[in-house]
């Protein structure tokens, strides 16, 4: 739209924006980018109304502004769609409760994909990681546990790629853990390229990365949260160096 000379106000309730997949840090260099090529950006603000006479015309906003607007894009992440499941019989949660055999609590039945409440594997809890590559894997598992193949799932893993105008961001795992938690995290910044890393340890395993700019050891990194191996001297050394 931007590139059609239609001027565009992004409404963020966060202080920064994918405050659930990054920091604060990177949440600022992405903000800064989007600034930087003519977005404007509202920040820690909600849209809680829109008004118009069959076409909308306004919004109106959390902070008691009125946003003159002739066009809205609402994007809020992923929320599992339950309300058909009968609960007194299939547990429910965010999402539909399953097995390491994605088998739901009434033996036959079976979920798979952003519906699916599994365990994560580094948080070691059921939770909801609705991306792609997680959702054909779960169908897989799925579709043998349902043709007799006992096969188990071994918990997902969230993670994103996305691309802001020049700028490649990559994360993976916990990237916001809690202070008072069994974390230890290291970062570096070199803001004048711009690359930023962020590590996130627990139990010298690999369990969250934030990566921006130069993110083609993306994938090693993601395998080392997958495996969940105790790392070692090689791997804190790739670390270090990316």
């Amino acid at each position: 739209m931007m590139r059609r000379n239609i001027p565009v106000t992004m409404l963020i309730s966060s202080e920064y924006p994918l405050s659930m997949q990054v920091d604060d840090v990177a949440g600022r260099m992405i903000l800064d980018k989007l600034k930087s090529n003519g977005l404007t950006v509202r920040t820690g603000i909600d849209a809680v109304a829109f008004e118009g006479d069959g076409n909308v015309r306004e919004a109106h906003l959390s902070d008691g502004s009125i946003l003159p607007c002739d066009r809205v894009i609402v994007g809020k992440g992923v929320r599992p769609a339950v309300g058909f499941i009968p609960t007194d019989r299939i547990p429910v949660d965010l999402g539909v409760l399953v097995n390491t055999n994605l088998q739901t609590g009434i033996p036959g039945i079976y979920a798979a994909g952003d519906v699916a409440e599994c365990t994560d594997r580094v948080r070691q809890r059921p939770w909801i990681n609705a991306i792609w590559p997680e959702a054909v894997m779960q169908g897989r598992i799925a579709g043998m546990n349902m043709a007799g193949r006992p096969v188990s799932y071994p918990g997902s893993l969230g993670r994103n790629v996305i691309r802001i105008f020049d700028l490649n961001v990559m994360t993976a795992g916990i990237v916001n853990p809690e202070n008072d938690g069994p974390y230890q995290t290291f970062s570096r910044i070199q803001p004048r390229i711009p690359v930023y890393r962020k590590f996130v340890l627990k139990d010298n395993r690999l369990v969250g990365f934030i990566l921006i700019n130069r993110i083609e050891t993306g994938g090693n990194l993601v395998s080392l949260i997958q495996r969940q191996l105790p790392l070692t001297d090689s791997d804190m050394g790739l670390l270090k160096t990316i």
